[in-house]
Parts: structure tokens; sequence; C-alpha cells
């Protein structure tokens, strides 16, 4: 549970400056590039450019946000940018409750690659702490 309304954990999580600094527990200097209405892509990447393109597949302002991750970005041996697509179509969803002043964020994944999952299991905490510390501190 996140002390603070739905609204203003929704804006901090897509915040652009507020996502760098959650998510560097998963690779320093993180960030996306794009945007985050339905249909469109989004790139997560790190400094040299590697990560993964996603699509929104459905977004519901403070209630729901759920995207598809496509494919992989990631650099060859001469340091070519090559893209590999998933083999097995992954979701990523976000669903926002709010309870008295407070929210209950859920994130679900269908799948994850195996070389992944221990990561996620050991980082995702690590960064959901770091979203509710960011919320609680910088209130609206």
């Amino acid at each position: 549970m996140i002390d603070a309304p739905v609204a203003h954990v929704w804006n901090t999580m897509l915040d652009h400056q507020s996502f760098e600094q959650r998510t560097s527990v998963f690779r320093v200097g993180s960030t996306y590039k794009g945007w985050r209405n339905q249909g469109d892509h989004i790139k997560f990447v790190d400094h040299n450019g590697e990560g993964m393109t996603s699509q929104i597949v459905e977004n519901r302002q403070y209630a729901y946000l759920s995207t598809q991750h496509l494919w992989e970005i990631h650099r060859n041996e001469a340091g070519e940018s090559v893209i590999t697509a998933y083999d097995t179509p992954i979701y990523e969803n976000y669903t926002f409750v709010e309870e008295h002043d407070a929210t209950h964020l859920t994130i679900t994944m269908d799948w994850l690659p195996e070389e992944y999952v221990s990561m996620m299991d050991k980082q995702r905490p690590e960064a959901l702490e770091e979203l509710k510390m960011i919320c609680e501190t910088n209130t609206m």
C-alpha cells in the first residue's frame, strides 16, 4: 500500500524523472522514449540503447495500464543494435485501487523469459519500494 492518492501514484509512476530514479535498480541509466497512449510504442532503454520495445495495450487513467513487450534490443560484438522478438507475448499489467487516500498497486506479468525471473524477483520489490518512497515524500 502506498500512502498517497491514486492520481499522485499514477502520475509519479509515469513521470520521466521518477521513472529513471526507480528503474535504476534494474539498469543504471534506464529511461524511456515514447508515450503511454493506447497503441503507442515505447522503448525502455539504458544508456547504451539496450532494452526493449513495448506497445501500450490499454491505458485507463488512474486505474489500469497494460503493456505488451514486443522485442529486446541489444548490442552484438560489433556494437551494432540487434532486435530480437520475444517467442511468447509478454504482458505487464498495472492495476491501481484507491482506498482511504492510499493506493494499492498490483503488478502482474503473464510470462517472463527464464533468464530474467531471478532478476525481477529481486529487483522489482526494490523498484516498488523506491516508487513508494518517492510518492510518500513528494506529495502533490
